[in-house]
């Protein structure tokens, strides 16, 4: 991000999380719909950022910190669309800080001069991977809420995120509708990877990301076919999407750790 836009961006971020997490610790509803409105100016700020680095030829398939940014903006925008017609306030209290930290991670990134080498089929595999992963973020989130709550209630003992959170049943479909468009893209991007690598000479699972992007495709794989196939709802299938989540941040902390010691 450019200075300017990068400080807008990230102050709403922070302003939004701050709401968020008010709103999740009182009892006031208006703080919710505030909250929504300094994300949506933060997502609006990002996106500039975003559009103007893609004109200049530096966008999410050519460097880890253009990736890591729009991984960032699109789990957001995932969270605000779903939000238009789900009632997910408490959602937003993992999704608004985990993005000011994702943007963070982003800034402090070494910037890279734009690969060349990558072509188009390296540069869509990547810009697609990243959609992937931010919906899957936002399922994981979603996830770690339903868990939470799940055992809260299971306990008897109910706290604040019991009382602001979404009812379970909605979790859950916000779940299924992450990974639903999620995987596809995904599946995409892992068939594209392979093909890109071969074309460069190189097996695609002889890389530690591949591999773990693999096992990020099978986790996800496995909570549509047991949803399917043997009815999994709720807590499984959040357990099964907190796995290939855990698994696809892997490979993005193996590319942030990659360029900064390559910085």
């Amino acid at each position: 991000m450019s200075n300017v836009t990068w400080l807008v961006a990230a102050a709403l971020y922070a302003g939004a999380a701050a709401l968020y997490l008010a709103f999740l610790w009182g009892r006031h509803e208006r703080l919710a719909r505030i909250a929504r409105l300094v994300l949506m100016a933060a997502a609006a700020a990002h996106m500039v950022d975003v559009a103007a680095h893609c004109i200049r030829g530096a966008h999410p398939g050519t460097s880890v910190r253009e990736a890591v940014s729009f991984l960032s903006f699109v789990m957001v925008a995932t969270y605000l669309v779903m939000g238009r017609r789900l009632s997910i306030s408490a959602v937003g209290g993992l999704v608004a800080p985990a993005t000011l930290l994702l943007v963070i991670a982003a800034r402090v990134t070494p910037a890279a001069t734009p690969t060349q080498g990558f072509g188009v089929l390296g540069r869509i595999h990547i810009s697609l991977a990243v959609l992937g992963v931010a919906l899957f973020a936002v399922a994981a989130l979603a996830s770690a809420l339903y868990l939470v709550q799940a055992r809260q209630l299971k306990s008897k003992s109910f706290g604040l995120l019991f009382h602001r959170g979404p009812p379970l049943e909605l979790l859950d479909s916000l779940i299924q509708r992450c990974v639903n468009i999620g995987f596809p893209i995904f599946t995409v991007a892992i068939v594209l990877g392979a093909v890109w690598m071969a074309r460069l000479g190189k097996q695609a699972l002889s890389t530690p990301q591949y591999s773990l992007a693999l096992v990020t495709w099978f986790a996800f794989a496995g909570l549509l076919l047991t949803r399917t196939v043997a009815g999994w709802h709720g807590r499984r299938s959040a357990l099964f999407a907190i796995v290939g989540f855990t698994t696809s941040l892997a490979v993005v902390v193996l590319y942030l750790l990659r360029a900064a010691l390559r910085a």
